[in-house]
């Protein structure tokens, strides 16, 4: 009769963690940061109060672990779609797809908008979203430096491009989450992947200099 090897300590440890911290995103883009609280956690993820209290101290020190994975996961996404658009591996418009499903998802949108508002009178939250926010930049120039290297564009066009794509995305969510509409966002990631396309074939006649008021395309 084969015999089932128990789970380790830590193993159970990072199983219970990994259950807090989906049940805190979970909450957090259901009923906002001000509603979610330990009691409403620990009932979500199934566990008791007192083992949410013995991994974490309060609900910031979760909030604070939670949003960190959310955010690493959503910077890791971007990397390897870029890595793989560069490398042949999938084509501009799943990219784009990509994007949308895995790093500017309504999850994760409504979760770092509502940690942003909790920041502003919560100076240990705001401390992580500062850190937070700044690697996700850092990263973001890092994966833009991967997607156009080809492009022949340096390295601030490439900034520029990049932000031109996050900040559609971002921005495309947060209207889709205050008036939904599939058909109109369907046609602005259209309009994005074109932009992209255009983008990487007319290397850096599309995307000016920073600090540049000139258009070579106007």
């Amino acid at each position: 009769m084969q015999r089932t090897e128990r789970r380790s300590q830590q193993q159970r440890s990072s199983e219970m963690t990994e259950k807090l911290r989906t049940a805190t995103i979970q909450l957090i883009t259901e009923v906002g940061y001000v509603n979610t609280n330990t009691v409403n956690i620990s009932s979500r993820a199934g566990v008791s109060r007192g083992a949410l209290l013995h991994h974490y101290a309060n609900k910031s020190d979760l909030v604070i672990d939670a949003t960190s994975k959310m955010w690493k996961y959503s910077i890791l996404a971007t990397q390897l779609l870029c890595k793989k658009l560069t490398n042949c591996e999938m084509d501009i418009d799943t990219f784009v797809d990509g994007l949308w499903r895995e790093s500017f998802n309504e999850t994760y949108v409504s979760v770092t908008i509502d940690i942003m508002i909790a920041a502003r009178g919560d100076k240990k939250l705001a401390q992580h979203l500062d850190t937070s926010l700044a690697e996700m930049f850092t990263a973001y120039r890092a994966a833009a430096a991967v997607l156009f290297k080809n492009a022949g564009l340096n390295a601030a066009q490439q900034e520029v491009a990049m932000t031109v794509i996050v900040s559609l995305l971002r921005g495309l969510r947060v209207q889709e989450m205050m008036r939904p509409d599939a058909e109109l966002a369907e046609a602005v990631r259209k309009a994005l992947k074109l932009l992209l396309k255009t983008a990487l074939v007319a290397n850096n006649t599309l995307v000016p200099e920073r600090g540049s008021s000139k258009n070579p395309n106007l």
